[in-house]
């Protein structure tokens, strides 16, 4: 008897403890759900180029002032040494972002027209190259160009000018250039720079 007594002694104290235990884990919760929202990505784009025009300028052997430029004809004026040539076009672009930044930039490609010695000639004659954003127009929200570099949403037109100089030389320098012909292309790039 005592024996059987002392085990649901024992019995009666490990319910309670369990009961206990599970007390000690229930406890109240609740959930709520937050607003919804989109979050979506800004962009930066550059349109088609437009417009286009060449004009001409003579600065001699570079010891004087350039002349005044004039219009220039590629399918019908020809090039000497000390000429400079700039072409100037019309590049859309739009910026979309609350901390973008973009640096304008391109690359101008001068090469022979045909594998004949004068365009090769001609080709390796051009001396310098250059491209420069010269101006911002029509810009739209708070655009803005600095240098070559755009910041700010909105859309705007880039005046680019794209400049090639056909040195003087020395003496006899470039007469294998004589009717040589080139083919000219430029290419335009917008990447993003950090915004800050």
């Amino acid at each position: 008897m005592k024996k059987s007594t002392k085990a649901l002694i024992a019995g009666g104290i490990g319910v309670a403890l369990l009961v206990g235990g599970a007390s000690t884990v229930s406890f109240w919760t609740d959930e709520a759900e937050g607003g919804d929202g989109v979050i979506s990505a800004g962009t930066l784009d550059l349109g088609t180029p437009a417009g286009g025009g060449w004009e001409i300028s003579h600065e001699g052997d570079g010891s004087g002032t350039a002349t005044d430029p004039v219009a220039f004809n590629p399918g019908s004026d020809q090039i000497v040494p000390g000429d400079i040539l700039t072409y100037t076009q019309s590049i859309p672009v739009t910026l979309e972002g609350e901390n973008i930044k973009a640096e304008f930039d391109g690359t101008i490609d001068v090469t022979p027209s045909t594998d004949a010695p004068a365009d090769t000639a001609l080709s390796g004659a051009i001396e310098s190259e250059d491209l420069a954003a010269t101006g911002l127009t029509g810009a739209t929200g708070d655009l803005t160009l600095d240098g070559e570099t755009l910041a700010g949403e909105g859309e705007g037109t880039v005046e680019v000018t794209t400049t090639i100089t056909f040195p003087w030389g020395t003496e006899g320098q470039y007469n294998d250039a004589k009717l040589g012909a080139l083919n000219f292309a430029v290419d335009y790039t917008l990447t993003q720079v950090p915004g800050n």
